[in-house]
């Protein structure tokens, strides 16, 4: 992306995390509203810390036990055997832009900069869907122009 690009806010301490099967909104909806507030999380939305695996968050939440201790892993479904709805969550956060004269200008960009998605992603900013190319695999890293999505 172009060097004088601006990036989106650091968000890594204000996202909350749900199922997407226990959500009852698509993206497009969950991003059209208010996202879950962090500070007043209420069930079955949980804080999630960025970047994170689904399962790192889960332990976390002591939703399953520590992997890494003794027999644990044992006790945690695993996707081959579950499916991956067992694993698709929804994570969202809230940011402000600066307001101003200077937003909406022509030389005005703004990037959302994934640092490590594993294993997908979709993402949905103020009601509509970022198109991505290359969604899938391991550790993703992706810089997303979301200048036309961008709402101060």
């Amino acid at each position: 992306f172009p060097q004088a690009a601006t990036s989106l806010p650091t968000m890594a301490a204000a996202w909350v995390a749900a199922k997407q099967s226990d959500i009852p909104y698509d993206g497009v909806a969950l991003s059209s509203t208010s996202a879950p507030s962090p500070t007043k999380i209420e069930s079955p939305w949980m804080p999630a810390e960025v970047p994170c695996t689904v399962l790192s968050m889960l332990v976390k939440n002591g939703v399953y036990p520590d992997p890494y201790i003794g027999m644990n892993s044992m006790r945690i479904p695993d996707i081959g055997d579950t499916g991956p709805s067992m694993y698709t969550y929804w994570f969202c956060c809230e940011f402000q832009l600066p307001e101003g004269d200077k937003f909406g200008s022509t030389d005005d960009h703004w990037w959302l900069m994934m640092g490590g998605v594993n294993y997908s992603l979709t993402v949905h900013l103020n009601g509509s869907e970022v198109h991505i190319e290359f969604d899938r695999g391991m550790f993703l890293r992706r810089a997303l122009g979301v200048t036309s999505h961008a709402k101060p």
